[in-house]
């Protein structure tokens, strides 16, 4: 007995076409496909598509600025740590010599890691799609 595709949602279909095993049965993969194309041109359906879109962009974006703040804390440590800050991986700046380029470089980190905190940390983007 097969199920009904007709009655299921768009997003009910996509995880029905995730489970399947398409070697196995692949006149319900295909009718499955059929599905998603006939409700993808749902008003409301179009929606879903959207913002699960959407999600998996803000997910992605998330993480990659979760990562960059992680080595921007970790080199903000070590030039506090240390007294230096390398820029261009192959530049050292030290307190002592040249206390302005450090501080400015210090000041230049710590706003791109207050930027990325704030993103990751915040529902703005979120607020404004849904807007």
């Amino acid at each position: 007995m097969e199920p009904d595709y007709q009655n299921y949602s768009l997003q009910e279909l996509l995880e029905a076409r995730s489970s399947i095993d398409q070697q196995a049965y692949p006149l319900r993969y295909f009718k499955i496909c059929q599905q998603i194309e006939v409700a993808a041109n749902k008003p409301q359906e179009r929606q879903v598509l959207k913002d699960r879109d959407f999600f998996s962009r803000l997910v992605f974006v998330k993480v990659i600025m979760s990562l960059l703040s992680i080595i921007l804390a970790s080199k903000l440590y070590y030039a506090f740590s240390e007294g230096y800050i390398s820029w261009k991986g192959n530049t050292d700046y030290f307190v002592q010599q040249s206390p302005q380029t450090y501080y400015f470089l210090v000041a230049v980190h710590f706003f791109f890691l207050g930027f990325f905190l704030v993103f990751v940390f915040t529902n703005w983007w979120i607020k404004k799609h849904n807007a």
